[in-house]
């Protein structure tokens, strides 16, 4: 079966996107001159995942699945882009063998699911800095109620404030990352 889609070159100027995180996937690219960065949006931050150069491919994975692109594709100078269709990736991986297909399917199907796992992770942080606050607001009431000497209560106020203060930190930390602020008081009220 001949196979009739052909692949054409595109021109783009340094600082435009190719594709953002989010869009549906048609085609890959392979980069024939110039620099592309992909990106990946977490929790607000942009991580930069790779610099490509010439023959760097990306956007592999929604051409070959179809699925929406997993991170933002930015030309970082003029660059040259060969565009490959969804179908000539299709028609290349079919013509592969069986058990070479089905890895193909397993990996892509494996990122795609650890793409899922990193969109979670700034809040599965988030959650366990609330807990660990609470922990603490308990342990401050057992320690007011529990401590008969005056001095054994400070060290214990004092050990509960250094851990209020390092949950502090990461929380503010993690309003540089996570999704819903992360600061120190936004947990307290939750």
């Amino acid at each position: 079966m001949a196979h009739s889609a052909s692949v054409e070159f595109v021109r783009v100027p340094a600082g435009s996107v190719v594709f953002s995180q989010g869009e549906s996937g048609g085609c890959a690219y392979v980069v024939i001159s110039g620099q592309v960065a992909v990106e990946r949006e977490v929790g607000g931050c942009r991580i930069r995942l790779a610099v490509l150069g010439a023959n760097g491919l990306f956007g592999e994975m929604g051409a070959f699945d179809g699925g929406v692109r997993s991170a933002t594709a930015v030309a970082l100078e003029a660059t040259t882009l060969s565009v490959v269709p969804a179908e000539v990736v299709r028609h290349k991986i079919d013509a592969c063998d069986p058990f070479v297909r089905g890895m193909i399917a397993l990996l892509v199907h494996n990122l795609r699911h650890t793409d899922a796992q990193v969109e979670r992770t700034p809040e599965s942080v988030q959650e366990v800095l609330r807990h660990l606050l609470s922990c603490s607001g308990h342990l401050h009431r057992i320690a007011l109620n529990e401590c008969g000497d005056s001095a054994e209560l400070e060290i214990v106020a004092r050990h509960l404030d250094n851990l209020d203060a390092a949950i502090n930190l990461l929380a503010g930390d993690m309003k540089r990352v996570g999704p819903h602020g992360g600061d120190a008081a936004a947990l307290r009220l939750t």
